[in-house]
């Protein structure tokens, strides 16, 4: 965004009275989704690709990977990948739970997005996984 886009936004760029293009708290959110910072933050977080990482897990660790059916942003389908590459490095532990009708923040389908509790499903499977170390929990 060039340094005086985030202006016209807000306001006309020649300073006349012609109505506002978008209001000005619409115009802060765009310039913070816009922003240089956020943008190295995106371009860097699309160039991981999670099954080149989980090559290198070390040999024993204990894992898991949900796919909720319902999730669109990464769905289930998208997983063999990652699968393979923790098979490829010994990873142990639960592994693949896939969480009927859940979808990517491990909420029910349709549930508000700031919903703060996750589906009893997903509690079940973090449960799971940390069943080895429950032990060191209990007196």
């Amino acid at each position: 965004m060039r340094p005086d886009q985030h202006r016209y936004l807000a306001e006309p760029p020649d300073g006349s009275a012609v109505p506002r293009v978008v209001p000005p708290f619409i115009a802060s959110l765009l310039i913070g989704f816009f922003d240089p910072h956020n943008a190295t933050f995106v371009r860097s977080d699309d160039a991981i690709y999670p099954p080149d990482i989980a090559r290198h897990v070390a040999h024993g660790t204990r894992a898991l990977v949900t796919c909720g059916t319902a999730d669109t942003n990464v769905p289930c389908r998208t997983t063999p990948p990652l699968l393979t590459a923790l098979a490829a490095a010994r990873t142990t532990g639960p592994g693949l739970r896939i969480l009927a009708s859940l979808e990517h923040f491990l909420h029910p389908a349709g549930a508000p997005a700031n919903d703060q509790m996750i589906a009893p499903a997903a509690q079940r499977a973090l449960h799971d996984f940390v069943r080895p170390w429950q032990h060191l929990t209990t007196s």
